[in-house]
Parts: structure tokens; C-alpha cells; sequence
């Protein structure tokens, strides 16, 4: 289930209205800097780690980094994140296989890339994969 959660949030995330407004269908599995040529703003994402849980079998847990990069400006960086965490605040899917829960863990950071001159807002989700029997 762990392979499946990338294409799981791009769909989800994909659905979001006023997010895609912003990014459109620039959601990337990948940092812009392994993308060629990268279009902005977007939204990229990536597994930091994942786990099982050692006490409920049934569950894995998936630390995502999602970021936004703008070139035009913090300020959309920040308006697509803010439409990104409103668009999973309350985030839970229900799969075939799986019940996924996610949330946000910590304060998101801004930066500016002066190599890549881009702005970005980026911040840690975890989520929760509980697996259904079989």
C-alpha cells in the first residue's frame, strides 16, 4: 500500500478545485530540481519514510514532505499551501485495500532557492495507512 500512496495523494490533491487553480496538474512526485524543466508554480511531494507500526499490525505509517514552489512570489507559494492544507486538514480516503488518515505535524517553512529562483513553502504530513482484512 506504501508503493500506492504517492499516486493515492496526486489523485486526491488533482481533485481539489481551488488548489489546482493555482498548480493545475503540476503535481510532482519529485522535487522541481529532478524535474526537467519544471513549469510554476507546482506541488511536489515525497516520502520521507514508512513504516509499520510495531504494536498494530495492520498499520503503516508514511512521513510526507509536500511542498509548493512558486517563481512568481511567497505570497502564492503560501495561498496554494494554505489551499493544500485546507484540502487535507480533514483528509481521510477510503481504498480498496486501505483506510488512509493524514495530517499535518509540523509548522510549515518558507525559503527562497536563489539557484533555482523559486519560492517555496514546504512542511511534514504524516499518514496513516490502516489495512483492511482480508
Amino acid at each position: 500500500m506504501l508503493n500506492n500512496l504517492r499516486e493515492i495523494i496526486r489523485e486526491y490533491l488533482l481533485r481539489q478545485p481551488k488548489l489546482s487553480a493555482i498548480v493545475a496538474s503540476r503535481i510532482y512526485p519529485e522535487m522541481p530540481t529532478n524535474v526537467p524543466n519544471p513549469v510554476l508554480p507546482c506541488l511536489c511531494f515525497s516520502i520521507i519514510r514508512g513504516s509499520a507500526d510495531n504494536n498494530i499490525p495492520d498499520i503503516m505509517h508514511a512521513t510526507v514532505r509536500l511542498s509548493i514552489f512558486s517563481d512568481q512570489s511567497l505570497e502564492q507559494a503560501w495561498d496554494a499551501y494554505n489551499e493544500m492544507r485546507s484540502s487535507l486538514k480533514n483528509f481521510r480516503i477510503t481504498h480498496d485495500t486501505a483506510d488512509i488518515f493524514g495530517s499535518e505535524t509540523v509548522v510549515p517553512n518558507e525559503d527562497f532557492d536563489i539557484d533555482g529562483y523559486w519560492f517555496s513553502v514546504s512542511g511534514l504530513w504524516m499518514f496513516h495507512i490502516l489495512n483492511k482484512s482480508t
